[in-house]
């Protein structure tokens, strides 16, 4: 098939264009000026992307002004032409948000919910309703409404990862607060999904089905990057920025992919825990892990350094061999080693302080409990 895309260099455009690639489609980037009925012509598809980013810089008018027509006019201007197409294509995939939805609490929420009523609410509304001389044409349109999208490669990740690698990480206000999110490949798997699924229309909660508190959400990123979570940005803080800070930060909202799963889509990573470590994990430099970086998996706590041996006493939990590469992590501490020597306990008793099972000759330094990771191919 041939798809168009708009927005094909954000952080959702580029890896879909690299999905479609590699089932053997053919993926047509759409750039500004660019939305006509001459480059839509011959196409099976259309996946609109386009928008400003919502958190490229304070809500001022301007901004807002911003937000809206990125997405409203451009997706009006390309529903008015496929409208206009002798031959359209068949089905428009055109993005929106769960934010739609509002500040919701603990309630339960599926694609029949009502929208809200701030900011982000008033613009999914218009920018959903802009596809209308689409579908009037008789185009399938499917409004898939994104959760947060969690990936290795950008997204609300990359923003907020390198506080939690600070130990700088911490819930927002009173942390229950509901966070839907879904993982990056499932976003763009479920796309795919809709693109070649004629039973799907109108909207589609593309989350995750397990949300999690905003608590939940901190915790998880903190034992992913093994640092403290103990920092608490109270509302406050948030309400200075007004519009933004409240729906952005402190809005709690419990989407459900209830239509997506009636239509038979399966989940690569339905729980965060299925996200975090497995799908994304923290490679040994600190940094996201991409493929071909290594994984890591903690195998035991620092009991004691023996400064004047250059010799760390740990107690071990998993296995451990000379020549495999360790990641020894805590407050001060960040270095990696390869394992020259291993003593047992009971061959020196220098080596190894009460309560630790083995001694390991390093060169870097170290402190008690600090975590000790193996380093592995991923």
């Amino acid at each position: 098939m041939n798809i168009a895309i708009t927005g094909s260099h954000g952080f959702i455009g580029s890896a879909l264009c690299q999905a479609l690639a590699a089932r053997g489609d053919v993926a047509t980037r759409l750039g500004r000026g660019e939305v006509n009925a001459s480059n839509l012509e011959g196409v099976d598809a259309v996946v609109n992307l386009a928008g400003a980013n919502i958190l490229g810089g304070l809500w001022t008018q301007r901004r807002k002004a911003l937000i809206r027509d990125s997405r409203v006019q451009t997706t009006w201007r390309l529903s008015q032409t496929l409208a206009s197409m002798k031959n359209p294509p068949r089905v428009l995939i055109s993005a929106s948000a769960v934010g739609l939805y509002g500040d919701r609490g603990d309630e339960k929420i599926d694609e029949h919910a009502p929208p809200g009523s701030g900011f982000l609410s008033r613009v999914c509304v218009e920018w959903e309703e802009a596809t209308t001389p689409a579908a009037k044409r008789g185009v399938r349109v499917v409004h898939p409404r994104f959760g947060m999208v969690l990936g290795e490669d950008g997204g609300a990740l990359k923003r907020i990862l390198p506080l939690f690698k600070l130990g700088f990480g911490g819930k927002l206000g009173h942390g229950r607060q509901w966070m839907s999110w879904v993982y990056q490949d499932d976003a763009i798997a479920a796309i795919l999904f809709a693109i070649d699924h004629d039973v799907l229309s109108g909207p589609v909660n593309v989350v995750a089905p397990n949300p999690v508190t905003n608590a939940e959400f901190t915790k998880a990123l903190g034992a992913l990057v093994h640092r403290p979570t103990f920092f608490t940005v109270p509302a406050f803080a948030f309400n200075l920025l007004g519009s933004m800070g409240r729906e952005m930060f402190l809005a709690s909202t419990r989407a459900l992919p209830r239509r997506l799963q009636a239509a038979g889509y399966t989940f690569q990573c339905p729980t965060l825990a299925s996200c975090f470590g497995r799908k994304i994990s923290i490679c040994s430099s600190g940094r996201l892990a991409k493929e071909g970086d290594m994984a890591e998996k903690e195998i035991g706590s620092v009991e004691h350094f023996f400064g004047h041996l250059g010799v760390a006493a740990i107690k071990i939990k998993g296995p451990l061999k000379v020549g495999d590469v360790i990641h020894v992590k805590g407050h001060t501490t960040d270095f990696t080693e390869t394992v020259k020597s291993i003593q047992l306990k009971h061959e020196s008793i220098q080596a190894a302080k009460k309560g630790a099972d083995i001694g390991i000759k390093m060169d870097g330094k170290c402190r008690e409990h600090d975590k000790v990771f193996v380093v592995t191919p991923d």
